[in-house]
């Protein structure tokens, strides 16, 4: 996966205000940085759902090969990954 490296410097970091500051500098064109966000959202529990289903869209909009890295990467929840799913399709 070429976005590994990236992903394992933002996802281990568990300081949000530290990855958010990493992801800011990342191309809006990136999935990865909405991949990211997401997994940030995520973190924060039921206050970060919606949040973070919206950032997995935007993810699946750049790239859909994404759509199985979200489903298999264990970082969400399966209500998390259905809901953008969802969303995804009826855009």
């Amino acid at each position: 996966e070429p976005y590994r490296r990236q992903r394992q410097m933002c996802i281990r970091d568990r300081g949000n205000a530290q990855a958010e500051k990493v992801l800011e500098q990342m191309a809006d064109e990136s999935p990865v940085k909405w991949y990211l966000k997401a997994v940030t959202e995520a973190r924060k529990g039921d206050v970060g759902l919606t949040e973070a289903a919206l950032y997995l869209v935007r993810c699946f909009n750049l790239d859909q090969k994404m759509i199985v890295t979200a489903q298999n990467d264990g970082e969400f929840t399966k209500e998390i990954v259905e809901t953008a799913l969802e969303m995804y399709k009826n855009q």
